[in-house]
């Protein structure tokens, strides 16, 4: 009896496991009648350049992130990008030949802003919006 009870158990608990690792799916730029979507906007400065693609996608189709951003589904994704360019240290001369890369996490139904940190290179920030 005991056996079956932790047998169930972990049964019931293995899709809610993989649930929290799925890639998300990039929509496009006109999702509307998608059910449960999110939006990132992005406005990527001079010298800024943003790719979104799933985390767990062994093709590496990547999409870049043009005004005023993308519809997605809730789930992982991973984001390559290039900033170099802090808008706040003008005078800065930063050299970089890699872009980066970051895992981020969209929930269903929130809207997000993906953007390079104004004060240092090399950072992305995603932050969620009203």
């Amino acid at each position: 009896m005991g056996n079956s009870v932790i047998r169930n158990c972990i049964a019931a608990a293995i899709p809610l496991l993989l649930a929290g690792c799925a890639s998300g799916e990039i929509l496009g730029k006109d999702a509307t009648d998608a059910a449960d979507k999110s939006f990132i906007s992005v406005s990527p400065g001079e010298g800024e350049s943003i790719w979104i693609r799933r985390l767990y996608d062994d093709s590496h189709r990547s999409v870049k992130l043009e005004a005023p951003g993308i519809w997605v589904s809730s789930g992982w994704f991973e984001i390559e990008y290039f900033c170099t360019s802090p808008k706040n240290r003008p005078g800065a001369i930063i050299i970089e030949e890699d872009n980066d890369e970051k895992p981020i996490h969209i929930g269903k139904g929130h809207n997000y802003r993906l953007a390079c940190d104004d004060d240092k290179p090399f950072l992305i920030n995603l932050v969620e919006t009203q």
